[in-house]
């Protein structure tokens, strides 16, 4: 999988939100999205998606495998989005459905691109929760969104996310609404779908401290522009702008006030 993103914008009417932002990823390679509210993560990961609303007008290119998804037919691109990228929302419990078992949403990707039994659902249901790491799986398969945990329900997410087995997983700030040590361990549940199935991942976070965890390379958002970019490794140790510095600083400050407690 290679995905090449040139000079990506996007417009609400006469407002600039998204400007010139371009990167590559290949295949295991993991880049991580930063910046504070507002800066325009979610609605990169939502354009690179093609589920934008049809109001936002989206310039640039955004290449896939060779195909650019900006000049694809609605149809066309509904199935590389259903076949080949994963979506992971910031909150499951918004992002599942209230009134459907977790199993059936599992596997509700493959369902409407595979002609399953219901055998064949129930066996794929499983074996998507065994591979995040799911435990008491016959409870959690059987019960609806409110009677999952949130760390668990997470996970329900990420394994529907990947039923398709994508080239491309974008997480849009995935651990939020998670406690520490939950946070952890989609985190880690993540870094390992991404060497043992090779999946690009993008990852969208307002957390430095938290990208450092999982990102190869880093992207910094300000305002809808790219103002910073490179390996982990270099944007942590010498970071450029002003916005990472202060990202830096705030994570920083945050471990201190925990360690203090």
């Amino acid at each position: 999988m290679r995905l090449e993103v040139s000079n990506l914008s996007v417009r609400l009417g006469e407002k600039v939100l998204l400007k010139d932002i371009s990167f590559e990823l290949e295949s295991g390679e993991k880049l991580g999205v930063i910046g504070a509210s507002g800066a325009g993560k979610t609605l990169l990961s939502l354009a690179l998606a093609g589920v934008l609303p049809e109001k936002f007008e989206t310039n640039g290119q955004i290449l896939f495998d060779g195909s650019d998804l900006l000049t694809l037919s609605p149809q066309e691109l509904a199935e590389i989005r259903g076949d080949h990228i994963g979506f992971v929302f910031q909150e499951p419990r918004v992002a599942l459905n209230p009134l459907q078992k977790a199993g059936r949403q599992i596997t509700e990707a493959l369902t409407n691109h595979y002609s399953l039994t219901k055998q064949q659902r129930s066996e794929a249901a499983t074996r998507l929760a065994e591979k995040v790491g799911l435990t008491d799986i016959d409870r959690i398969l059987n019960s609806y969104p409110h009677q999952i945990s949130g760390g668990q329900l997470q996970r329900v997410a990420i394994a529907a996310a990947i039923s398709t087995e994508p080239k491309l997983l974008i997480a849009d700030e995935p651990t939020t609404a998670l406690d520490v040590s939950v946070q952890r361990g989609v985190l880690d549940l993540i870094n390992s779908l991404s060497r043992g199935l090779n999946i690009a991942t993008i990852f969208v976070t307002h957390d430095i401290a938290v990208l450092s965890q999982i990102a190869d390379t880093v992207l910094v958002l300000d305002g809808g522009k790219p103002v910073e970019a490179g390996t982990l490794a270099h944007v942590l140790t010498s970071p450029k702008h002003e916005v990472t510095r202060e990202l830096i600083e705030a994570a920083r400050s945050a471990e201190w006030g925990t360690k203090s407690e």
